[in-house]
């Protein structure tokens, strides 16, 4: 038997520029061993956005999918492309307006390879590129972008990792069966499915506006306790750069007026349902971490983003005197962190190279305020 075939699917429902360095992202792995084929799938209502995707890509199979204008259609479609193409022996989906970073399949294949391979592998947190400091939480680190937007990232040493591990379980322990499903955030993402997977009923729901992959990962969750796969999550974010910038996304569309109707659907689709993660304790869950890459450095992971929004040409953004102080503030912690913890001393040069640049204008609004 030969090494094992990948698929990545690329899910595209508009949004060409960021189509297109998502698949350059995909294409230019690094130190990857692994024998893997790009498909995009266009999920679309937009004949013309199917159009422009075949004329671009012309050496990518381009697949168009019956949409029904919701995330979880399109979903389903690639679950069922994967089903309907059995040379493949794993799925890695990627949705069409984010990006894998450099070394993501060289982390990957480290489950496929292993001397028991993932079934199903999900990821607890991305790293995020946004433009707006609404999204900069407390703890999370983030570093401005070419003055265009901001890069939240996660900080990984074995220090820090328990208190942001600690953060994400805080995080997700509210139950989705005591909570509205529009005050939760999904717990974490699917990045690798196997054959064996996905022959388990493993399904989104297709009525849902913005919370189709919260049913998906509760039937993973169910799958652990009713299935023999080898299932497992981890919290390396060095995989997916998870794109905030795209205002056409679904979390940017899921407005308020919209939240009464997505809970009282979601309250009918799990009712009597998932019967064995009612508790909802998400420490049960195997977390496995596989070595990190030794070249994804900090460095390497603020080039990337940076390359990546000049090539999205992205207009610079006039920074208020609120966000230079929110930005600063998150500046100091992080100088902070670096200094306490066993951590890459690059870190805190970028960050004081960016705070201290002659033309980066915080210092004057600073001195202003």
């Amino acid at each position: 038997m030969g090494p094992p075939s990948i698929l990545v699917t690329l899910l595209t429902s508009a949004g060409l520029e960021y189509l297109k360095e998502a698949v350059k992202s995909i294409l230019h792995q690094k130190d990857t061993h692994i024998d893997y084929t790009v498909v995009i799938i266009v999920n679309t209502l937009s004949d013309e956005y199917y159009k422009e995707v075949l004329s671009y890509f012309t050496l990518i199979k381009v697949v168009r999918t019956l949409s029904n204008g919701r995330p979880g259609k399109g979903h389903n479609s690639v679950l069922d492309y994967f089903k309907n193409n059995p040379q493949f022996d794993y799925l890695i989906p990627i949705d069409g307006d984010d990006f894998l970073y450099p070394y993501a399949l060289t982390y990957i294949e480290q489950y496929i390879t292993a001397s028991r391979p993932a079934d199903i592998l999900m990821l607890m947190y991305t790293d995020i590129i946004h433009q707006h400091t609404k999204f900069i939480k407390k703890n999370s680190p983030v570093i401005r972008i070419n003055n265009q937007g901001y890069l939240s990232w996660n900080m990984y040493n074995k220090n820090a990792r328990s208190q942001i591990l600690d953060g994400w379980y805080k995080e997700r322990a509210r139950s989705p069966f005591i909570y509205d499903v529009s005050e939760l955030q999904t717990p974490c993402r699917v990045v690798l499915l196997s054959r064996a997977a996905i022959q388990n009923d493993l399904y989104y729901n297709e009525d849902c506006v913005a919370f189709d992959d919260f049913i998906a990962i509760m039937k993973i969750y169910e799958l652990i306790y009713t299935s023999t796969l080898h299932i497992m999550q981890t919290d390396y974010s060095g995989i997916i750069l998870y794109n905030r910038l795209d205002h056409d996304s679904v979390c940017h569309k899921f407005t308020n007026r919209l939240h009464a109707g997505e809970n009282n659907l979601f309250k009918e689709i799990i009712d009597k349902k998932f019967i064995h993660i009612r508790q909802w304790d998400l420490t049960s869950i195997p977390y496995i971490n596989m070595p990190e890459p030794v070249d994804f450095t900090f460095k390497a992971r603020y080039e990337f983003v940076k390359a990546l929004f000049s090539n999205l040409q992205i207009k610079q953004i006039d920074f208020s005197k609120q966000e230079h102080i929110a930005i600063y503030q998150a500046y100091l912690q992080i100088t902070c962190w670096t200094k306490n913890y066993d951590t890459d001393k690059t870190i805190f040069d970028i960050y004081i190279n960016d705070l201290f640049d002659f033309h980066n204008p915080l210092i004057e609004q600073l001195e202003n305020r």
